[in-house]
């Protein structure tokens, strides 16, 4: 009901405007709903006429749906209208989901590369929000890599959490982040008190997913088998009503692991 509402809003919304202008009204709405109709949205406003802004968005939305082909594809384009147009802040948009895209590839080298010039261009720049990011991806670049500077992770993130609204999706997904690193450093306790924390907020749907496979992790880390369970079964459902293929078989190998520990043991 609501992302049909949503939708005819946006209908009206056309009639009167362009797609463009519909894409960038709603994008913030559906993103958390329905990202096909984001997309189709979004596709529409560039065969309407050609924009870094709706690209880089683009990029966002097919990294979280694991199309990387097309992640890839929207990412070069807006980093050459950045360019074209010589705008910095477009720029490091660019550079930070380039950098995602290589930690989608496990292209480790290459993520921490990218992301440490947009990281120096985000300084100079002096954009809280659009640093909070490029810091995020910094934090996750050296964390997801198995070589990477667990310790600059976490001055990244923690860093990143000082720049932003605590009550926003962006420092929810900042938080389970950090608390990820918690547990490579096995600070069982700090990333404890991080699910206690998130337990009492309202998550989007996404971030809910990755805060359940998060929580599961915790509950593994510190023994509690009937925590383990509830967060693998919830997360898993969850990923399966969004569509989120890559979350769901990272939680059924959880979940198939600890079985085997299980009986093994």
């Amino acid at each position: 009901m609501f992302t049909k509402l949503i939708c005819f809003l946006c209908l009206i919304s056309t009639l009167f405007g362009s797609y463009t202008e519909e894409f960038n009204q709603c994008f913030d709405i559906l993103k958390r709903k329905d990202w096909e109709t984001v997309i189709d949205l979004g596709e529409k406003a560039l065969h309407e006429q050609e924009d870094p802004r709706v690209h880089a968005r683009l990029a966002s939305c097919y990294f979280y749906l694991s199309r990387y082909d097309k992640m890839k594809e929207h990412i070069d384009l807006c980093l050459e209208q950045s360019l074209d147009a010589d705008s910095e802040e477009l720029l490091i948009r660019s550079l930070y989901l380039l950098s995602a895209y290589y930690r989608s590839q496990e292209e480790y080298p290459e993520a921490r590369r990218v992301i440490a010039k947009a990281l120096n261009k985000a300084r100079r720049l002096g954009n809280k929000p659009l640093l909070s990011k490029v810091l995020f991806n910094a934090g996750a670049a050296d964390s997801d890599d198995p070589k990477g500077n667990l310790e600059y992770a976490k001055v990244c993130l923690e860093e990143g959490l000082t720049l932003i609204d605590p009550n926003t999706d962006d420092a929810h997904r900042m938080l389970i982040r950090l608390g990820r690193v918690y547990l490579l450093t096995k600070c069982t306790q700090a990333a404890s008190l991080i699910v206690s924390q998130l337990s009492q907020e309202t998550l989007v749907p996404r971030t809910q997913v990755h805060f359940y496979t998060f929580a599961a992790k915790v509950a593994e880390a510190k023994n509690n088998h009937e925590e383990l369970t509830k967060y693998l079964t919830l997360g898993i459902n969850l990923a399966k009503q969004l569509k989120m293929q890559r979350d769901v078989e990272r939680l059924e190998s959880i979940k198939g692991e600890n079985n085997d520990h299980r009986q093994a043991s």
